[in-house]
C-alpha cells in the first residue's frame, strides 16, 4: 500500500497541483495560473473572508461527528504526509486533515474515518445542498487517496441542515451527510483528463480569458481587480 509519496519542489510549479489549485482551474484557467504564479495579487472581499472563516469553524464543529480523532497540524506538505503515514501505520481510525500525494497532487481530507466496513472520507461544506464544485473537490481527493492505496467505501459531503439550525438544533444535530461515492467514481475518468490539461496551462504563459460569469461563479474570484 503506497500511502504517501514525496512532493516535488514547488518551484516545479507546472507539475504541482493541490485541491485548491484544481478547483480554481475548474472555474477558470486564468485563475489557476494566477493562483500558482501571482498569489500576491489576491484580494479577498470582507464577505469572502468571513465566509472562509465560517467554513473553517464549521469544519471544526463537524469533527465532533467523529470524536477522538487526531488532527494533522498545518506544516509543510512533506511533514503532513509523514504524519499521516505514521498515524496510519499506528492504526489510527480517525484523522482530521489526512494528507496524501499521488502524481504530485497533494490533497487533505477533512475527515478520514475507518468504520467496520472500511475507510470513509468526509469533506465538510457549509452549504445546504450539493453543488458541482463540491463534487470536483471530492472527486480529486478520491482520485488521490485511492491511488495511494486507501480503499474508500464512502466519499461523503457533510452539509448543514439549515432548517434544523434555524429551529435551534445544536451541533452535531444540524449536520447532514451525503454519500457521493457513486457519482464520484463516474467522475474519475474526467479527473484523469483534467490533470494534464491543467498542467499544460501551468506550463504556458498567462491565459487570455475574457471577463464573464466564471468571475463570480461558483466563487467571487480574488483576482477580479487584476482582470478588469
Amino acid at each position: 500500500m503506497e500511502i504517501l509519496q514525496g512532493v516535488a519542489n514547488k518551484k516545479d510549479t507546472a507539475s504541482y497541483l493541490t485541491k485548491s489549485l484544481f478547483v480554481n482551474g475548474s472555474q477558470c484557467s486564468k485563475k489557476l495560473w494566477l493562483s500558482a504564479y501571482k498569489l500576491d495579487l489576491v484580494q479577498y472581499s470582507e464577505a469572502s473572508r468571513e465566509n472562509m472563516q465560517q467554513g473553517t469553524d464549521f469544519g471544526k464543529e463537524a469533527q465532533r461527528l467523529f470524536p477522538g480523532g487526531v488532527e494533522i497540524p498545518y506544516e509543510s506538505n512533506q511533514q503532513m504526509l509523514d504524519s499521516t503515514a505514521q498515524l496510519l501505520h499506528d492504526g489510527s481510525s480517525t484523522i482530521y486533515e489526512a494528507t496524501f500525494c499521488y502524481n504530485n497532487i497533494v490533497v487533505r481530507a477533512d475527515i478520514l474515518h475507518r468504520s467496520d466496513a472500511g475507510w470513509e472520507m468526509y469533506e465538510v461544506k457549509k452549504a445546504g445542498k450539493v453543488k458541482p464544485y463540491h463534487l470536483v473537490d471530492l472527486a480529486l481527493q478520491y482520485y488521490v487517496l485511492v491511488n495511494c492505496g486507501i480503499p474508500l467505501v464512502k466519499a461523503c459531503l457533510i452539509l448543514v441542515d439549515w432548517a434544523a439550525l434555524k429551529k435551534g438544533a445544536l451541533a452535531p444535530e444540524y449536520f447532514k451527510i451525503n454519500d457521493q461515492a457513486g457519482i464520484i467514481k463516474q467522475m474519475q475518468e474526467r479527473i484523469e483528463e483534467q490533470v494534464p490539461e491543467m498542467r499544460d496551462v501551468l506550463r504556458g504563459e498567462e491565459p487570455l480569458v475574457a471577463k464573464g460569469e466564471q468571475c463570480v461563479i461558483p466563487f467571487e474570484c480574488p483576482f477580479n481587480h487584476y482582470c478588469e
